[in-house]
């Protein structure tokens, strides 16, 4: 039993014998539009939330504040803490791998922040059960679930709907 299963953290994702697993901190989102749909990236290596992995001297919040800002171009308030997960991702062609710890939190866009910095990124809003098939990671699908259950989809969720929040996959 791993410190992470034994913690009660939940874990996603395999474990290869012999890789080294480096902790990688990071802070993910769960935006929902006044539709009850949920903000998903839309990548080349397949669909995330909208959040990524913290830098020196940052806290999970200010990691949260960030990646949305480049990946979305909102500006956001951070609700509650939905939960931790560990992810363990193989790295092809390392002798290390990673192990993502990462933070859900609810968040709530509050106004377009200027124009989003990650080109190969784009924003699409799915239903919950569709992001939860479409998420590239067992952590992120877990929190959507978590979200779903603790409060419905778009409840408490008054999102300022600015023509510059684009993107509307319908």
């Amino acid at each position: 039993m791993t410190e992470y299963e034994q913690s009660g953290i939940p874990e996603f994702g395999g474990r290869t014998p012999g890789k080294v697993y480096v902790p990688r901190p990071g802070a993910y989102g769960l935006i929902f539009d006044s539709k009850g749909r949920i903000a998903v990236m839309e990548t080349p290596r397949g669909c995330f939330l909208p959040g990524g992995g913290t830098e020196e001297g940052e806290t999970p919040e200010e990691t949260l504040v960030r990646e949305v800002q480049e990946e979305c171009g909102f500006n956001i308030t951070i609700g509650r803490r939905l939960g931790e997960a560990s992810e363990y991702r193989d790295t092809p062609g390392h002798e290390f791998a990673i192990r993502k710890d990462c933070v859900f939190f609810a968040a709530t866009v509050t106004s377009a922040g200027g124009a989003a910095t990650e080109a190969d990124h784009t924003l699409i809003w799915l239903e919950p059960q569709e992001a939860e098939t479409r998420l590239a990671h067992g952590s992120q699908r877990w929190a959507v679930r978590l979200s779903c259950q603790t409060a419905p989809p778009g409840a408490g969720q008054n999102i300022k709907r600015d023509k510059d929040i684009r993107r509307d996959k319908s």
